[in-house]
């Protein structure tokens, strides 16, 4: 990872971690405008190398329960990668091409950033919401919209673009190499603790309005918020 990664990620994981919104506001911001330097190289990297690189896999942690993690995947999954999570821990292997996993995990941490806030404020306008019900349904949500809003970017930059050749490329190559992997995965057992309306509410209010460019210039943003 690029030291510009590095630099970027820190930023955002401090936002994650502040209960004060200006000093939230302020690192996501620096973060930001940062990300959009490292979406133009990673752009130049892509067509310069695309076609060299190989799928490689990455341990990410996840603090903050298996629902935090869903965010993750669901990121995954939408930017031609492949996630599941280490039984037992808090970490999640990624799959894919380096560029996309240092995309992914970049976005995740944005993500995660912006809705820390969003959880805070639920929290206190729920109190009588337990407050590990209030994380886990909150992000049980947050996760499924955002895959939502994901997926119909993906929809809409496949119709504005005429390169996804190399798109669908990278993703049987990601596939087979998965699959080279010979793992076995077991089913997710679900959601068997309390159901919290009020947090799923929150969640997903919180994903519509959470920017998911990842510094990159997604036209359909402002549609799909």
């Amino acid at each position: 990872m690029s030291d510009l990664q590095e630099k970027i990620l820190k930023l955002l994981k401090k936002a994650e971690s502040t209960t004060f919104q200006a000093e939230a506001d302020a690192l996501f911001a620096k973060a930001q405008e940062l990300m959009q330097k490292y979406a133009i190289e990673e752009t130049e990297i892509w067509i310069r190398d695309g076609k060299k690189e190989i799928p490689t896999r990455r341990m990410v942690e996840v603090k903050g329960g298996v629902a935090k993690g869903h965010v993750l995947y669901y990121i995954a999954i939408q930017n031609r990668c492949r996630c599941w999570r280490s039984s037992g821990s808090d970490f999640w292997t990624v799959v894919g091409f380096k560029s996309d996993i240092d995309y992914v995990e970049i976005l995740y941490h944005s993500v995660v950033a912006q809705s820390a806030m969003a959880l805070a404020f639920a929290r206190v306008a729920n109190p009588d919401v337990h407050h590990k019900v209030m994380k886990r349904e909150f992000y049980e949500s947050f996760a499924v919209r955002l895959n939502e809003r994901l997926k119909e970017v993906n929809r809409v930059q496949e119709e504005q673009t005429n390169g996804m050749q190399l798109v669908s490329l990278r993703e049987d190559a990601v596939k087979e190499y998965v699959d080279g992997l010979g793992l076995r995965f077991a089913r997710s057992s679900g959601n068997n603790g309390q159901y919290s309306g009020a947090a799923r509410d929150a969640g997903r209010a919180a994903a519509d309005k959470t920017d998911i460019s990842g510094g990159r210039n997604l036209r359909s943003q402002r549609e799909l918020s």
